[in-house]
């Protein structure tokens, strides 16, 4: 495909000749007003007369070429303009599209995680409950004389070498969307948000 013409470009060199040739007929009819003036008989009235027309004339030429410079560069501003454009139809969709799905992915995803961490939480309250009733202390031991399970003064539930905490998906989610938009989290939040994955992690290794 031809490269499109640097409009830019070529109105830039419209003035800078029209310029050096009005430069030009300017030093040639001071080199004749210079030869008169000290007495050069060689000179006719009629080349100066005609070398100064001629720099009047290219003087005006260089207030043309200006003109027709700022069409170019009017038609290049709008050339690019309309490229722009083109651009945002053309890619705008597909980004739009795909920023869709993912949100409605992350939506559908963060209700999911909701309702699981509500669920488990739920749970583990009620299995504390349970075992508070049972006679289990909440000093976080676990003793053979309670079938292996303890429970913390924090409300989790032990079980042999696991674990089991509620979860706090709200919290959770403003760590998360905070790191996001910040790059990082301090250290303490960071901590919670690592917890909240081994507290998810842990639960997955109770077995019987």
């Amino acid at each position: 495909m031809d490269q499109a013409p640097d409009l830019d470009a070529e109105a830039a060199k419209i003035v800078a000749d029209a310029e050096a040739a009005a430069r030009e007929a300017e030093g040639l009819l001071d080199e004749l007003e210079r030869r008169v003036e000290s007495g050069d008989a060689g000179v006719t009235r009629d080349e100066v007369e005609a070398a100064e027309k001629n720099r009047n004339w290219l003087q005006k030429l260089i207030v043309g070429a200006k003109t027709r410079a700022e069409d170019l560069r009017e038609q290049n501003r709008l050339a690019k303009l309309t490229n722009l454009r083109d651009r945002v139809l053309a890619e705008a969709p597909a980004d739009g599209a795909g920023l869709l799905a993912q949100l409605q992915a992350l939506r559908a995803a963060s209700l999911e995680v909701v309702k699981l961490a509500d669920k488990a939480s739920a749970d583990t309250r009620g299995w504390v409950s349970e075992a508070l009733a049972l006679d289990v202390p909440d000093k976080g031991v676990i003793s053979p004389a309670h079938a292996g399970l303890g429970v913390s003064a924090a409300g989790d539930v032990l079980v042999d070498d696991v674990v089991v905490r509620p979860v706090d998906a709200k919290s959770l989610f403003r760590l998360l969307f905070f790191e996001v938009q910040n790059g990082f989290l301090p250290t303490p939040d960071e901590s919670s948000v690592l917890a909240a994955f081994d507290i998810a992690r842990d639960m997955g290794k109770a077995t019987k």
